[in-house]
């Protein structure tokens, strides 16, 4: 199982370089010979059986977070029929309901990969290391949501011990753990170590064996916080 993980999401990056990591979803699908509809359906859906076609709805074509996300996931179930994963994992579990999932959460690291690629992370990193500030870069710079973005920055080597969260105020709203567990849960108020103060935007600290980085989006009350086990 992991083996096909790792067969897709290689190919997914193989693939990405080979078009110099075109982040525009029309230039990229061009490039590759993907055919892109608008279709007047409840969802959209992509094949790759020649011609390789997305079959966007309406509701995804927009220019929000939520639309570039689904035209980038469509394209990852695009590249995943190609590789041949997809049918492998039908085949593995002989259940669509199970291969469904399966193939559905890795389409959203497929599109994470896409929107994000490795060279915008190491961009991330040189510059403010595995932090809360390298969540805001690859948001800005993928024009992702924050939980996008998080989740990029947080999962990237699945043998790191690490966790992000994003809160409002003094509560949770959004959390992503690899390896790692916090003393909070999602919409738990937040320990008051972890709180910035209102003269705050930035913050590094360790707690035992954790180094901490909180950082306070301007002009609201939302911050970000990456958790990093030494």
């Amino acid at each position: 199982m992991l083996e096909l993980e790792a067969t897709y999401l290689a190919h997914i990056q193989r693939t990405h370089a080979a078009y110099g990591y075109e982040l525009d979803f029309r230039r990229l699908t061009n490039m590759m010979g993907v055919r892109v509809r608008i279709v007047d359906h409840e969802y959209s859906s992509a094949t790759a059986n020649p011609p390789a076609v997305i079959n966007l709805c309406k509701e995804d074509v927009g220019v929000g977070d939520h639309g570039r996300f689904t035209r980038f996931h469509e394209l990852a179930h695009i590249l995943m029929q190609q590789c041949d994963v997809d049918a492998a994992l039908t085949f593995y579990y002989g259940d669509s309901d199970q291969a469904e999932e399966h193939i559905e959460r890795l389409c959203n690291i497929g599109a994470r990969l896409l929107l994000m690629p490795a060279p915008m992370l190491r961009e991330a990193r040189v510059s403010y290391g595995n932090s809360a500030q390298a969540v805001e870069y690859l948001r800005r710079h993928g024009r992702v949501s924050r939980s996008t973005a998080l989740r990029r920055l947080v999962l990237d080597d699945p043998h790191a011990s690490c966790a992000g969260m994003v809160s409002s105020g003094r509560y949770v709203s959004d959390l992503v753990r690899l390896n790692f567990r916090t003393p909070f849960g999602l919409f738990d108020k937040l320990p008051e170590e972890f709180h910035l103060s209102d003269d705050q935007q930035s913050r590094r600290f360790r707690v035992e064996d954790v180094d901490v980085s909180s950082y306070r989006i301007p002009h609201t009350r939302t911050s970000i916080s990456v958790l990093v086990a030494s």
